[in-house]
């Protein structure tokens, strides 16, 4: 397969990626914001959570903020 192919046989997802200020690279913080999402759900302070998002998974806590306000976001289809 080409890249072309590829993203010929993507391209509507990767639109929809685009639209919505997604990276293809945000797929790396996936764990890292369904840990964040699981910690503040169980009742954790936030501060917390941030700590152990950044040792975890060696983030700083401005990327961890970030990516909280970009994951957290409605998408549009």
């Amino acid at each position: 397969m080409k890249a072309y192919e590829l993203l010929l046989v993507n391209k509507t997802m990767i639109e929809l990626l685009a639209k919505n200020d997604l990276d293809v690279g945000d797929v790396k913080y996936i764990e890292a914001y369904k840990d964040y999402s699981r910690l503040m759900a169980e009742g954790h302070k936030q501060l917390y959570v941030l700590q152990y998002i950044e040792d975890e998974y060696d983030i700083s806590k401005s990327t961890i903020k970030r990516l909280i306000k970009k994951f957290g976001k409605d998408v549009e289809l």
